[in-house]
């Protein structure tokens, strides 16, 4: 047996398979420098519905007012923090309400 014909048909699938995981690999690499942050879960909500009413007026009345974050206050005195439990209704309450 030749010299060549050993190194080929010994090394070759291991060349072959190296090569086409080098490729994918590059690929994934090209990929992940492509992606984009712009990411709104609103474009995947159903139109008419709460969730997207609520998000949907949250953008009208609060533009630009930064990260959405939620607090969850147990038992405390609304009027002695200076909330009025009724503007929190009012405004709760047109959240519901369609346009």
């Amino acid at each position: 047996m030749k010299l060549t014909q050993y190194v080929f048909t010994a090394y070759s699938p291991k060349v072959t398979a190296l090569a086409l995981v080098g490729i994918v690999f590059a690929m994934g690499v090209y990929g992940v420098t492509q992606i984009k942050s712009d990411f709104d879960p609103v474009w995947y909500m159903r139109n008419g519905t709460y969730q997207q009413r609520f998000y949907s007026a949250v953008g009208d009345y609060f533009p630009g007012s930064g990260e959405k974050v939620d607090i969850f206050v147990g038992e405390s005195n609304h009027q002695v923090l200076g909330v009025s439990v009724s503007v929190l209704q009012v405004a709760s309450s047109r959240l519901g309400q369609k346009k």
